[in-house]
């Protein structure tokens, strides 16, 4: 009956159903329950939207403050970000993360952005040490040798570094790769490793002589063994022959600045018996690059040369 239009509606009834209007303030009212800031904000943002940032209000001239350092009465721009835990002193730069624990540091610590999670149960602070002019080929090398380290935190017994990883890692002069991953052999018949940004290889024992290396200790395939490991994995020809060059090179250079020159890396007659140590992939293109490797060669740019050269005909 009420829906009706008023019609039957008791007398006297309409008083009580009328809305309350809200109060009205004139100029003489008291203004006490007007929040003065919230129409200063209301004003300036209305301004800002038509004729730019205003200048006027006093609010406008304030540094800002955001709500949460209003809140715990935080100075402005200080950061409402809690400060890290330290990590203990003898924490290396790479670990377990079982390790971390271990010493005491929480999950919650382990799980911040300032660490890197290159591995599973690893985490890491090693920085990519490169210089600021370095080429891509130069990087991606460092970042190859930054993820071995990160590895060896979590290296199985009877694992070690293998084919580029294990070339990358005695300095040879290895092409620009497609896939970053680092290479990780077994002897048979272990099982092989399985990780992301790991490839695993199952080598035979007669074929594979695994060394310690001796700058970074390392378990590390032998100069002679990464090199033959490569003889299916590079794309082309030259480059068998270049990283070849890199591990026999004999310095050049006379003089007194010959004692800086490091030895080289391995032997001519070494690098032949692992390519014809028995039958492995790749077998065939290590016994042709073998008669033409070259002990004076200083970079893979200059056997790629010699090579071309040679191949066009003229003598070299």
């Amino acid at each position: 009956l009420l829906h009706r239009g008023g019609r039957g509606r008791a007398p006297g009834l309409s008083r009580h159903l009328t809305r309350p209007e809200p109060p009205r303030t004139s100029l003489f009212a008291p203004l006490s329950h007007i929040d003065p800031w919230g129409v200063c904000e209301r004003r300036c943002a209305t301004a800002e939207r038509h004729r730019g940032p205003s200048t006027g209000c006093p609010r406008a001239r304030e540094p800002p403050i955001t709500r949460t350092s209003r809140a715990v009465g935080r100075a402005p721009g200080q950061s409402d970000r809690m400060p890290r835990t330290p990590l203990p002193d003898d924490l290396p730069l790479a670990f377990p993360f079982g390790h971390a624990r271990a010493a005491g540091v929480g999950e919650g610590r382990l799980r911040g952005t300032d660490f890197r999670r290159p591995f599973y149960g690893v985490r890491s602070r090693l920085p990519l040490v490169v210089p600021a002019d370095a080429s891509e080929a130069e990087r991606q090398r460092a970042r190859i040798i930054r993820a071995a380290f990160e590895y060896a935190e979590r290296m199985a017994p009877g694992e070690f570094f293998s084919h580029a990883t294990a070339a990358i890692l005695w300095g040879a002069a290895v092409p620009y790769l497609a896939n970053e991953a680092i290479h990780v052999g077994v002897l048979h018949p272990h099982r092989l490793p399985r990780a992301r940004g790991v490839r695993g290889h199952q080598a035979r024992a007669h074929l594979t002589r695994v060394v310690v290396h001796p700058e970074t200790g390392l378990p590390v395939a032998s100069p002679a063994t990464a090199w033959a490991m490569l003889g299916a994995a590079m794309m082309h020809p030259y480059d068998i022959v270049a990283v070849g060059d890199s591990l026999v090179r004999i310095q050049r250079m006379p003089g007194p600045w010959a004692r800086r020159m490091p030895p080289p890396i391995a032997s001519r007659h070494q690098l032949e018996t692992a390519a014809r140590a028995g039958r492995r992939v790749g077998g065939p293109a290590l016994r042709a690059a073998l008669p033409r490797l070259r002990t004076g060669a200083a970079s893979r740019p200059e056997s790629w040369t010699r090579l071309t050269i040679c191949d066009s005909g003229l003598p070299e």
